[in-house]
């Protein structure tokens, strides 16, 4: 266990095993500078095993050191039950002797969600992060110093504050090591709104990130999903590859081809993409088999008193 006073960190997260089919003894676990977040079994040759993560200030571990010493030097009094002699035994035996192994935890051992979620190394994933309430203005200020970018948006439980964050592996663990307050780590489960709060030229880079991975189809009879609305913009580098000049009309060529309220090309995205909450946080490649064709069919004068008639 680190010397927590000495690296100058908040505390450190354990994870402590059990024995095989021996249960922890969670009170101690959870009492003097110990907060014990998550115990859990897992099955392992043999039987069974818990396995429990704590978070530990520098008090907590030196209680934790305290106890095991005890355990090796001092035993409690010998004492009398209905008539019966019971000799002394090990002090804090229920904890010490419960335990097979303690070792510093790393984000697995903070992970809520199924295993087959956890982000890939060296990939810039999206996590939810579950904070002590007391302890998440000061990781929401510090977490961009370790690269981590942090959504606007939070959803506050009494014991907990949801945020969600942007790192890869690295970036986070070094994180939650350093600063502490992290109660759990989950995957997201609606992060638009991260993207929406995130600056321009950081949504530009998501944006980039996406285009790079995606396929348009080159099928001559490629199936055509034709929107009447505000116009399309070709500029945007998600649409342009499926919109062709060609393919952009108005009702009157003089209100022009462009679309000048944006909703219209929000429509473009929606038919090509669905919903791109998923695609954008993840690393697989995509595949866009329709073509878009635009009809802007209100002058932008109109667009606003119109509101029903767009997206048909």
């Amino acid at each position: 266990m680190p010397d927590i006073p000495a690296t100058e960190l908040p505390g450190v997260y354990l994870e402590i095993s059990s024995r095989i089919d021996e249960r922890l003894k969670k009170d101690s676990l959870d009492a003097s500078g110990l907060m014990l977040l998550r115990i859990e079994d897992f099955p392992i040759p043999g039987g069974a095993q818990e396995r429990a993560t704590v978070f530990a200030t520098a008090k907590g571990i030196e209680n934790l050191r305290k106890k095991v010493d005890q355990f090796r030097t001092e035993d409690t009094p010998d004492r009398e039950k209905d008539g019966e002699f019971i000799p002394g035994r090990p002090k804090n035996a229920d904890l010490v002797q419960s335990v097979t192994a303690i070792t510093e935890a790393g984000l697995r051992a903070l992970w809520r969600s199924p295993p087959g979620k956890f982000p890939a190394a060296d990939i810039a994933a999206v996590w939810e992060v579950w904070l002590e309430p007391q302890m998440t203005e000061a990781f929401v200020a510090a977490a961009p110093i370790f690269g981590v970018t942090v959504g606007a948006d939070r959803l506050e439980f009494p014991e907990d504050t949801v945020v969600v964050v942007q790192a890869d592996r690295n970036q986070l663990a070094k994180a939650v090591r350093r600063l502490g307050g992290v109660r759990a780590l989950a995957a997201p489960t609606i992060t638009a709104d991260f993207f929406d709060g995130l600056p321009v030229a950081e949504q530009a880079q998501w944006v980039d990130e996406l285009s790079g991975r995606t396929t348009y189809s080159d099928h001559p009879n490629a199936g055509y999903v034709t929107l009447l609305d505000t116009g399309i913009s070709r500029a945007h580098p998600l649409i342009q590859s499926a919109l062709s000049v060609d393919d952009r009309h108005a009702a009157n060529p003089a209100w022009g081809l462009e679309d000048v309220k944006g909703h219209g090309t929000q429509m473009g995205g929606l038919a090509l993409f669905g919903d791109l909450t998923q695609k954008l946080h993840q690393a697989n490649p995509v595949m866009v088999m329709n073509r878009l064709e635009s009809v802007k069919l209100l002058p932008v004068s109109d667009v606003s008193t119109h509101r029903t008639d767009l997206g048909v």
